[in-house]
């Protein structure tokens, strides 16, 4: 497989069969795609692995999804309940209009091609990591780049794979030894294989990594093809994954996850624990929302309008692939509600150093998939007459929505408990958390509890956090009467779109010092009365590039909440573990041993969680990390890779002061 990740131009043959130009070869066979796909790939698993409730399957080589959409017609037949999650890599993907061409063969297919065409983003994808929800229960992480270094990324086990990346003569880069060494890493004793090759380096390649493999007649003029069977391994599998980061994935035992009959409760009502209540419901869980709010959204999560774009950082560093990966999700899954958005946020750069920072990110591999383009202070005044020493970035993608409706759609239909102030919690012996109130009375009882409470987190006395900074921000909105802009624009504050004729813009930023920080969290509250001070604060931050009409216009109302957010600007997602039992088992850390470790032992596994420190991008990485931690909660593999796991872990704290030697 090549290294870049390109679109590829297609040819096609007399039969209508697509053909790539990259490796001159077909996509699928000319006789019968579909018919290959169910005999070579869906029967080459077996009948069993349709019969389990959770099915993980990995491909090589999406192609056309034709494998994809022979899966979901088969499950849909046999186990329609089933959970599906379905790796695949592609180097070349194709667009939408490709895949529905090839797909138009077969109109049984078309339900499945709607769902996948749809989950898509409309422009070309770029590399790393891409969810489409197909449906509550169908799920495909299409990894764009190289075989290896994509699946290098992922944490967990496959129950099936499907070898499929063109043949061996043509695209020998799809077959190489180290390709086989991260099948069998990301494989149990008893995964299935299947491929429609024979080749006889094929063969031997995977028995060498521990694959049972036989040959089965072939399909069509194929004489042969394979099958094969991960072998029982009498070593530790290997992990690309640090071991105190793998609770829950890999170290986790199946009876650690929720039971039907098992509550799990969330706390916290904003963006962060509605994601996560609606994931949930999506795998089948019933959580309880509490808050002590009387209704949803009363802390930041509740300003009337918000931006939901891309953060813009360079470098292969974890937080570009996970601001990156967030903002295409949460623009596809905001599209299944109805809410009012309206698109295009322009961020002009502030200093010349941004201004370099911008031109460069736009030539960056994402860049074209998220619809951010340059513009240059010269088109800046022709196009959008703006006067600026600077360039600026335009995010086709970007839309300003309300957070408060937003909210308020992910609950919808959920459990929630209201006005009801949760102030600490305890472990019981049967491993039980009790909720209790002010008076150390029992409010609630659960199995699995998680901490969203926003800028209430450090209040909670939450074990083995560190870094906390509890940001204060105010808003202002204007009536939008005849003024309704273009598009959002960004420069340190922001202003909005006009969204039920009003237009928001701010935000102040203040840094509360730890005296303040823990009287607001005694609040019952997460909320400031807005001041006249800061709204013109407010206004004074936009002068330099907000339309002249805005600045005349009356402010209505404005709001102000405090956010919190981490000194490495990351949130807190994960597991929460026992400080004392964990410095105990990690303390060669400090020493340097990094990897010779065992995984979580059950005494420090806590079916403790937290979600939160999502500083002013809840609306973008909310529903992201939502699916991630309902995963976890729910005992799934990780939909994320394993550096995201590793740089949101609440326990990368204690990790860093051990190396350090300075705890």
């Amino acid at each position: 497989m090549a290294k870049d990740a390109s679109p590829v131009t297609l040819s096609w043959t007399e039969e209508g069969v697509p053909v790539s130009t990259v490796f001159e070869d077909v996509y699928y066979s000319k006789q019968d795609g579909l018919a290959e796909s169910q005999y070579v790939f869906v029967q080459g698993l077996g009948d069993q692995i349709w019969q389990k409730d959770d099915i993980r399957l990995a491909e090589t080589g999406f192609g056309t999804g034709l494998n994809l959409l022979a899966c979901l017609e088969t499950l849909d037949r046999v186990h329609p309940e089933a959970h599906l999650t379905y790796y695949s890599v592609e180097a070349h993907p194709l667009t939408v209009a490709q895949l529905r061409q090839a797909h138009a063969h077969w109109p049984m297919l078309t339900p499945y091609s709607d769902l996948l065409c749809q989950a898509l983003p409309e422009r070309p994808l770029g590399r790393g990591w891409h969810i489409l929800d197909l449906a509550p229960n169908r799920r495909v992480i299409l990894l764009i780049g190289d075989v290896v270094a994509q699946y290098q990324t992922v944490s967990g086990v496959m129950d099936g794979w499907f070898l499929d990346g063109f043949s061996p003569q043509k695209n020998p880069d799809m077959w190489r030894d180290d390709v086989f060494q991260e099948i069998a890493r990301l494989s149990r004793d008893g995964t299935k294989l299947a491929t429609f090759t024979a080749a006889g380096f094929v063969r031997r390649g995977l028995e060498e990594v521990g694959f049972e493999m036989q040959k089965r007649a072939g399909f069509g003029h194929k004489r042969e093809c394979l099958s094969g069977l991960r072998r029982p391994d009498p070593y530790p599998r290997r992990t690309k994954q640090h071991p105190w980061s793998m609770i829950p994935q890999v170290s986790r035992k199946q009876e650690d996850a929720p039971q039907a009959d098992e509550e799990i409760i969330i706390l916290g009502a904003g963006v962060s624990g509605a994601s996560l209540a609606y994931q949930l419901r999506q795998l089948g869980k019933d959580p309880l929302v509490i808050d002590q709010g009387a209704e949803p959204a009363l802390g930041a999560s509740g300003n009337p309008i918000g931006l939901v774009m891309p953060r813009y950082v360079l470098g292969d560093m974890p937080e570009k692939e996970l601001y990156e990966t967030a903002f295409s999700y949460a623009i596809q899954f905001m599209k299944r509600f109805d809410l009012p958005t309206a698109k295009q946020v322009l961020s002009l750069a502030e200093t010349e150093k941004d201004h370099k920072r911008y031109q460069r990110y736009a030539q960056t591999e994402r860049a074209e998939e998220l619809g951010v383009s340059y513009i240059t202070p010269e088109n800046l005044a022709e196009e959008k007459g703006m006067l600026h020493p600077f360039g600026a970035l335009v995010c086709a993608e970007g839309v300003s929505v309300q957070p408060w409706r937003f909210v308020r759609a992910l609950l919808e239909g959920a459990r929630c408990l209201f006005s009801t102030r949760v102030a600490s919690y305890q472990k019981q012996e049967d491993g039980l958390w009790l909720l209790l109130d002010e008076n150390g009375s029992v409010l609630k009882t659960t199995r699995h509890l998680v901490v969203a409470t926003g800028a209430a987190l450090g209040g909670l006395g939450v074990d083995g956090l560190a870094d906390l900074d509890g940001i204060k921000g105010q808003v202002s909105v204007v009536e939008a009467k005849t003024l309704d802009p273009e598009m959002a624009c960004v420069q340190g504050s922001y202003v909005t779109h006009a969204l039920e004729n009003e237009i928001c813009f701010g935000a102040t930023f203040d840094h509360l010092s730890d005296e303040a920080l823990a009287s607001f969290n005694a609040q019952s509250i997460a909320q400031f009365p807005p001041s006249e001070a800061e709204h013109q604060r407010n206004v004074a931050s936009i002068e330099g590039y907000a339309p002249k009409l805005l600045l005349t216009e009356e402010i209505i109302k404005g709001r102000a909440s405090v956010r919190m957010a981490t000194k490495d600007h990351l949130p807190i997602v994960g597991p929460l573990v026992d400080r004392t039992q964990f410095l105990s088992l990690y303390d060669g850390i400090r020493h340097g041993k990094k990897y010779r470790y065992r995984p979580f032992s059950d005494q420090v596994r806590q079916n403790l969680w937290v979600s939160g420190c999502y500083g002013a991008r809840g609306l973008v990485l909310a529903p992201y990390l939502g699916l991630y931690l309902a995963y976890m909660i729910a005992g799934k593999q990780s939909p994320i890779s394993i550096r995201q796991i590793e740089a949101l872990h609440p326990a990368r704290f204690m990790v860093r002061d051990l190396a350090h030697n300075v705890i």
